[in-house]
């Protein structure tokens, strides 16, 4: 299959049931503001830690939740995990993906919530109400979309290139033929027993 409909595949597969979930659960109140203060889902993830507030500062986005860390850095890489391990693609090429997944996700979830006008309330930029989104590029005179979904997207796209080369693909390919080797063979052992 073509490489470049894998990777758009792969994000609008994992980007959009995950969309769906979070307009159900947030409603119309996005980066979890609707929901109780009190639960570890809602507290600020390692609000003090350097790399997330440098990573916060880079992609102009509100410091993440608890419930933002579960999905985006323990299950969708579990995900990628899984079909890694059972594909001919390399982990660049995964993170690539998980990007625009990220930037999928966000967008999908103001397209599709059918709670409030928040497609338009998107598009208003600074001039709507949404709050958690501080940074704005303008599209045309009247509409505006978050910085991050093009420093995202960007960086996605280049390192789908990057993924893409022969150079990284021969590289990748024998480290991960080091690397599932001793896999398969554990696996094989196991599975005699």
């Amino acid at each position: 299959m073509n490489l470049y409909i894998v990777y758009v595949l792969n994000i609008l597969i994992i980007a959009l049931p995950l969309a769906i979930f979070e307009i159900v659960i947030e409603k119309s109140h996005g980066w979890g503001s609707g929901w109780h203060k009190d639960s570890w889902h809602t507290k600020q993830f390692l609000p003090h830690n350097r790399l997330v507030i440098f990573l916060v500062k880079i992609f102009k986005i509100p410091q993440p939740l608890n419930y933002h860390f579960l999905i985006f850095i323990i299950m969708i890489p579990f995900v990628f995990a899984l079909e890694y391990y059972y594909s001919p693609y390399n982990a660049m090429f995964f993170l690539a993906i998980f990007l625009g997944v990220l930037v999928a996700e966000d967008f999908l979830w103001f397209l599709l919530n059918w709670h409030f006008d928040s497609r338009k309330q998107l598009l208003k930029g600074p001039n709507g109400s949404i709050w958690w989104h501080k940074n704005w590029i303008k599209i045309s005179k009247n509409y505006y979309l978050p910085v991050c979904y093009f420093s995202a997207l960007a960086l996605s796209i280049i390192i789908f290139f990057i993924a893409k080369s022969d150079t990284y693909a021969n590289i990748s390919n024998k480290v991960t033929t080091e690397v599932k080797q001793p896999l398969t063979a554990i696996r094989s052992k196991i599975s005699t027993r």
